[in-house]
């Protein structure tokens, strides 16, 4: 499975400003996810847009699937 686009939505709420990701495969998944980092909105949105290049479903310092990412960061910060 290829990342094919993401597009990033910078959502102004007042008190907060967002940003929003849609992700898009070339098998039909999608996906969307937030990434906010107050303060720092255009700051956050171009390294989601750097970082296309990456867009392989593999975890850059592993070369695992990300999928198993979670499964990952419990076995490292959560007692056995």
């Amino acid at each position: 499975m290829k990342i094919t686009e993401i597009e990033t939505f910078a959502v102004g709420a007042g008190w907060k400003n967002w940003l929003f990701a849609r992700v898009h495969t070339d098998k039909g998944v999608h996906g969307i996810g937030e990434g906010t980092l107050n303060g720092f909105i255009k700051t956050t949105e171009a390294g989601v847009h750097e970082l296309k290049h990456h867009s392989d479903w593999r975890d850059v310092r592993h070369g695992r699937p990300v999928l198993r990412a979670g499964r990952r960061w419990r076995s490292q910060h959560l007692p056995a």
